[in-house]
């Protein structure tokens, strides 16, 4: 069964895609219905996908200048994000984001 870190991975992956088309993914190559699909796509449904809340101008605002070290950042700091299972709010992440700012 998906857990719900994996249900917000796939939201995620999907890039706007139904959620049905996201769950499907775990029922591809079985050969019988899973019995647990209507529950499971009724958590899908209910999960919102989550949208990484920071841009550029987060990282520009903590004075680093325009230029790759903002992509950098930027990605880092998504790459935690993902990690954590997507639950870390815009505030967790501008916070985290200005650790590492300073700490360049």
């Amino acid at each position: 069964a998906a857990d719900d870190r994996a249900i917000r991975h796939a939201l995620h992956a999907s890039d706007g895609h139904p959620a049905d088309v996201a769950a499907a993914t775990w029922l591809a190559g079985t050969e019988t219905p899973d019995p647990g699909w209507p529950a499971l796509r009724d958590r899908i449904a209910a999960t919102p996908a989550p949208a990484f809340p920071l841009e550029g101008r987060d990282v520009v605002a903590l004075g680093v200048p325009p230029g790759p070290r903002v992509g950098q950042l930027l990605r880092q700091v998504r790459q935690e994000w993902r990690d954590g299972g997507y639950v870390a709010d815009a505030e967790a992440l501008r916070r985290r984001l200005a650790e590492l700012a300073a700490a360049a």
